[in-house]
């Protein structure tokens, strides 16, 4: 079941709000599900659940995604794991062709289906007319269950932590730093990151440190039962700002993002497995055994929490410097604008023209309407 996270809000116009907290406050819940949408969204799971049990007695959906750990957008798609009983992942794509011959059935409930075949296997997406918002079904979603509920931990550690994860995900997006090179994902772990350089989050190794040495399998994933107190009282302006300023002034030559240690890691530690942190060392028989490995050269180097690999390892070098300036930008704007105006500051892009007509992605577009009055105070 989804959660809704409730948000307060002083005024009943954006134009009349002027303190940087009520701004974000506004943007919060102008932006994000609210009760209502969240119930469809259930609804509209247990209904697609019960159809699947129509052809296969047990089948489960469980949710992932940015709704899984409570930062779920007004636009964001719903990401499914469908998980069946006695079925292995030889008969994924079987199970996913199946799941759109059941979806056919109702043309007036479910439209635009397509298979599709991406780097984690066979998936469907379709439109769920209840909700109206695009569903994506895939049967290999635990591993990405299990990242994300890391996440979750993270974020749900103190209020501040969603809030600026949230503020940064809209950010990236009008900026375009997501929706292609960079996933969601990687706007979490930099969040997690940051948190964990300011002591507002422990470190996996940490989280890890009751548990023997073993293969990933036997990590602790009992996140709520770890303790964790977070003494930091900066703002969460504050907190905003020093995130564009930490990683404009990053060493991304010479150092990784590594959530796992919750530290800069040098990248010429890894030139060797015998040379790597000692915090590495219980992953090195996993990353022998199925062949995974840090790849760090790139430029950009944000390490999955579970494997390890460069998650950027993709990027070019056009994204490679955006990515450095959009940072650099924030945070000159942080250092620059007056507290008022500096939400304002970071979501303006080219003048604002109305990209709406360019065919840009609508929830840019939504974002960038929704904060012009920003301007006005």
């Amino acid at each position: 079941m989804l959660v809704w996270i409730r948000w307060g809000v002083h005024g009943s116009s954006m134009c009349t709000l002027g303190d940087f907290d009520d701004q974000v406050q506004y943007l919060l819940v102008s932006e994000m599900l609210d009760p209502v949408e969240i119930q469809q969204i259930d609804l509209m799971i247990v209904k697609f659940q019960e159809k699947l049990r129509t052809r296969w007695d047990g089948a489960n959906l469980l949710l992932y995604g940015s709704l899984m750990i409570g930062i779920g957008l007004k636009t964001s798609d719903v990401d499914l794991y469908l998980r069946i009983p006695n079925y292995n992942n030889t008969a994924d794509a079987y199970v996913i062709y199946e799941t759109a011959k059941l979806l056919h059935t109702e043309p007036s409930k479910y439209s635009n289906i397509q298979l599709k075949y991406n780097a984690v296997g066979p998936m469907i997406t379709f439109y769920d007319h209840s909700t109206k918002r695009f569903i994506d079904v895939s049967c290999n979603g635990k591993v990405r269950m299990e990242k994300l509920r890391l996440i979750g931990y993270y974020l749900r550690l103190d209020k501040r932590h969603i809030q600026l994860t949230t503020i940064v995900k809209l950010w990236a997006k009008v900026n375009k730093l997501t929706g292609g090179t960079l996933y969601s994902y990687s706007v979490y772990l930099l969040v997690v990151f940051y948190l964990q350089q300011k002591k507002m989050a422990p470190s996996v190794y940490e989280m890890q440190a009751s548990m023997p040495p073993g293969l990933p399998r036997k990590y602790n994933t009992d996140y709520e039962k770890l303790p964790f107190t977070v003494v930091n009282n900066e703002t969460l302006y504050d907190l905003l700002g020093g995130f564009f300023k930490y990683y404009a002034d990053f060493n991304y030559e010479e150092y990784c993002v590594s959530p796992h240690v919750g530290r800069p890691v040098a990248k010429i530690d890894f030139d060797s497995e015998k040379t790597a942190p000692k915090e590495f060392l219980l992953y090195e028989e996993y990353m022998e055994t199925v062949a995974i490995q840090p790849m760090v050269n790139e430029v950009l180097c944000v390490q999955d929490v579970l494997s390890h690999r460069n998650i950027l390892r993709k990027a070019n070098a056009e994204f490679d410097l955006h990515f450095i300036n959009i940072f650099k930008d924030a945070a000159k704007k942080y250092d620059e604008i007056p507290k008022e105006k500096f939400l304002r500051s970071i979501f303006k892009v080219d003048g604002d023209k109305d990209i709406s007509k360019e065919g840009e992605n609508v929830e840019v577009y939504e974002t960038l309407k929704l904060i012009d009055c920003f301007d006005n105070v």
